[in-house]
């Protein structure tokens, strides 16, 4: 009887570690839909979101992981405009409320004889409605974090109504950054091996072991379930070598952890729950 139970629980832990490996009976599968334009953000205070570009009705729509509504924000589009983009949904990278924040781009079709041109227009709102940057002619824009903290935003103006056009780069400082913007062309994992967890599997309780430290104040350790929903998120302390987490909550599974920062985001890494 005590070999075969032996059997048994050797079978299991093959079978878990199976699991854990990268890419384990991964396939791509049909999710959901949207009507319109749709990208995800990952808020500061919320989690991950889904965001629509709403045209027609000039909004912008957030969602939750699993693709119930969670709030709609209204754009005041000027008459005889039209919305074409939203980017850098955010909550503390344009300024320090908790109110949220996007840059909106929206254009101007103007005819000319037979020919037309198009005239645009950036701007950073709150969700309140409140302007906290307007740029006429700006029509394209990127962020990069810098090197101490904060960003630098970008915005490209340009004016079509003379040919050849002309483009203007105008720079600002903005005080956050998006997170999990990675500042890296190779696509190199910049954490490598900094981060690991254990026990693995764990039961009620489990230690994440940062080897070089915290090194940033705006670091997030995410714990996401298979599904994708995220079931715990832990700001972590500045210079501190580990993080121990409370799983009483969590049911046996397999689980997903990162560390998101506004600069870097880690390659995620599996663990078990085992009760």
């Amino acid at each position: 009887m005590k070999n075969r139970q032996l059997i048994r629980n050797i079978f299991s832990l093959a079978a878990l570690t199976f699991a854990l490996l990268p890419g384990a009976f991964s396939q791509i599968q049909f999710e959901h839909s949207f009507n319109y334009s749709t990208s995800v953000t990952t808020l500061e205070n919320e989690g991950k979101k889904f965001f629509l570009m709403d045209v027609d009705g000039e909004q912008c729509r957030l969602y939750n992981s699993d693709y119930s509504l969670w709030k709609t924000v209204k754009l005041n589009i000027p008459n005889n405009r039209w919305l074409a983009d939203i980017k850098y949904v955010s909550q503390h990278v344009f300024n320090s409320d908790d109110l949220l924040e996007m840059l909106i781009i929206y254009y101007q079709y103007v005819e000319v004889g037979s020919s037309y041109y198009y005239i645009y227009t950036t701007e950073v709102i709150n969700e309140n409605g409140s302007v906290l940057l307007s740029v006429p002619g700006g029509a394209y824009v990127d962020m990069k974090p810098t090197s101490d903290q904060g960003s630098k935003l970008f915005v490209y103006v340009y004016d079509y109504s003379a040919y050849p056009y002309s483009v203007e780069t105008k720079i600002y400082s903005v005080p956050g950054a998006p997170l999990g913007i990675i500042e890296n062309p190779d696509n190199v994992d910049i954490f490598g091996k900094l981060f690991s967890a254990y026990p693995n599997p764990a039961n009620n309780d489990i230690n994440i072991r940062m080897n070089n430290g915290v090194f940033t104040p705006d670091a997030w350790l995410i714990i996401r379930d298979e599904a994708g929903i995220i079931r715990s998120r832990t700001m972590l302390q500045q210079g501190s070598p580990e993080q121990s987490l409370n799983l009483v909550d969590l049911p046996s599974g397999i689980y997903i952890y990162e560390v998101v920062t506004p600069y870097y985001r880690s390659k995620p890494a599996r663990f078990a729950v085992l009760k």
